[in-house]
């Protein structure tokens, strides 16, 4: 009995809607590209929209990449703070902690792995955009810029 009235219901619902929706009156769309200049010419004004010039894919891709590797990064932050948890309230449960110490080592091998995906697209990223660094010394620091005075006076 209360399924045939939700029915009903549904059903006379729907029966207004579409008799009410016919009186709706369509929007006319003629002269619209005019309307839509003036709109956008006011927003972005001479100026433009103001957007910065463009940057090299290679940057956007790089930026993108160590997103991703940041939030894989906070999963394993967050697994790491689990895994602590699961081992201080373990309260001698061998197997508990024995779960904690696992997922404990994993998380942590883990992110030794992000770590190093990171300076590998980081590195893999300056080379292909020709930013060379100076490797004689073994820890690849840019040479110092000599520090010229150009003005006038």
């Amino acid at each position: 009995m209360f399924l045939k009235k939700v029915i009903f219901t549904v059903i006379f619902t729907f029966a207004v809607v579409s008799v009410f929706s016919g009186f709706v009156l369509p929007a006319k769309a003629q002269g619209i590209s005019g309307d839509i200049s003036k709109q956008l010419g006011a927003a972005a004004g001479s100026s433009g929209a103001g957007f910065a010039a463009p940057q090299d894919p290679r940057t956007i891709v790089m930026q993108i990449i160590r997103v991703i590797l940041g939030l894989i990064g906070t999963v394993f932050f967050a697994l790491t703070i689990y895994a602590g948890y699961l081992w201080m309230t373990a309260a001698g449960n061998e197997e508990q902690v024995t779960k904690a110490k696992t997922l404990l080592f994993q998380t942590v091998i883990g992110l030794a792995i992000i770590l190093a995906a990171n300076s590998i697209v980081s590195f893999g990223v300056k080379l292909a955009m020709g930013q060379s660094s100076n490797f004689d010394n073994g820890v690849g620091i840019l040479p110092a810029v000599p520090n010229v005075n150009y003005a006038p006076y």
